[in-house]
C-alpha cells in the first residue's frame, strides 16, 4: 500500500511538473518562422492617418506582413497572428487608405433588394497618393532586423 501511495505520489508530481512548464505560456508552440516586432506611425502631410492599411512586402516573395493604422496613425504588423510582427529580411512597403461613399441607407438597400434590384456599388477613393498603394512603385523600402524593435514611420506626402 505504502509503495502505490508513493508511486501515485510521484506521478502527481511529475504530471504538475509537466504541466506547469508546459502550462505557463498562455501561447501554443509555434514552429513558425521567427518574427521581429514591427510597430511605426502613418502621417499624411504630417497629421495621423487612421484606418489605413499597411503593407510589408517581402522582396525574397517569402511572407509578407500587414497592419492597420489606429486614429494617431501607430499600426502594429502582423504576419501569422495578430501584433506578431514581420519576418526579419527586406520590404517594400506599401500604404492605402480608401473613403467609402455609400449613398443608400441601410432600409433603401433592403427595399431594392426586396423589389429585386440590384444595389449599386458603393463609391471607392484611395486618398493616398498613387506611388505608395503599388509595390512596384512605392519608394518606401525598410530593412526588418531579428531580435530587434523595428519601428518605421512614413510620413506620405501629396
Amino acid at each position: 500500500m505504502r509503495s502505490h501511495l508513493h508511486a501515485t505520489t510521484l506521478l502527481l508530481l511529475a504530471t504538475s511538473t509537466l504541466a506547469a512548464t508546459l502550462g505557463c505560456s498562455s501561447e501554443p508552440p509555434d514552429d513558425r518562422p521567427a518574427r521581429a516586432k514591427v510597430t511605426g506611425t502613418i502621417t499624411l502631410s504630417g497629421s495621423p492617418v487612421e484606418n489605413a492599411r499597411i503593407q510589408f512586402h517581402a522582396v525574397n516573395r517569402s511572407q509578407g506582413a500587414i497592419g492597420q493604422t489606429q486614429a494617431d496613425g501607430t499600426y502594429t504588423l502582423t504576419t501569422f497572428v495578430a501584433g506578431d510582427g514581420a519576418l526579419p529580411g527586406d520590404y517594400v512597403v506599401t500604404i492605402s487608405k480608401k473613403e467609402v461613399e455609400d449613398k443608400l441607407t441601410e432600409d433603401e438597400k433592403l427595399k431594392m433588394q426586396e423589389m429585386g434590384r440590384q444595389i449599386p456599388p458603393a463609391k471607392t477613393t484611395e486618398l493616398m497618393p498613387r506611388e505608395y498603394t503599388n509595390s512596384s512603385a512605392s519608394p518606401l523600402k525598410v530593412t526588418v532586423k531579428a531580435d530587434e524593435a523595428n519601428h518605421f514611420d512614413f510620413d506620405v506626402k501629396k
